[in-house]
C-alpha cells in the first residue's frame, strides 16, 4: 500500500525528471 508521502514523493520525482533532462 502506498502512503501519501510515497505518492507525493513519486509525483515530485516524476516532475523533477521532466524538468531536468539529466537528474543526476
Amino acid at each position: 500500500m502506498a502512503t501519501q508521502l510515497q505518492i507525493s514523493n513519486q509525483k515530485r520525482s516524476f516532475a523533477s525528471v521532466n524538468e531536468t533532462p539529466h537528474p543526476q
